[in-house]
């Protein structure tokens, strides 16, 4: 969502469905999308996640330049999975840095604007 380019988003995936679905109750009764997941707060996780996406999704369209294709690598670090990007606007700025950390631990977060 916050890289350069148009971001792709598959059916299920912004709830994080994980197995193979279909939109044919009639022929294919155990595959379809569980919903109720999120309807009813069933999943947490499913809950939190679909959130997470949706925020995203605001913050690309409330930042002018995450939706243009100017991209600048800060940092990288390997071992522990880290990486800081800019990007901004060409001649009018708007600069936006973000840092990922894709560990696969929990992390303690801190946003300032």
């Amino acid at each position: 969502m916050l890289a350069p380019g148009i971001p792709m988003i598959f059916i299920g995936q912004s709830f994080l469905e994980d197995k193979q679905w279909a939109d044919d109750a009639g022929t294919y009764p155990g595959l379809l999308l569980w919903w109720e997941g999120l309807d009813f707060g069933q999943d947490a996780n499913m809950g939190r996640f679909h959130r997470f996406i949706e925020e995203l999704i605001r913050l690309r369209r409330g930042e002018p330049a995450l939706r243009n294709e100017t991209l600048s690598v800060l940092h990288v670090h390997e071992e522990n999975r880290i990486l800081a990007f800019q990007r901004w606007l060409p001649e009018v700025g708007r600069d936006v840095v973000v840092v990922a950390s894709l560990i696969e631990l929990p992390v303690l977060l801190s946003v300032g604007i």
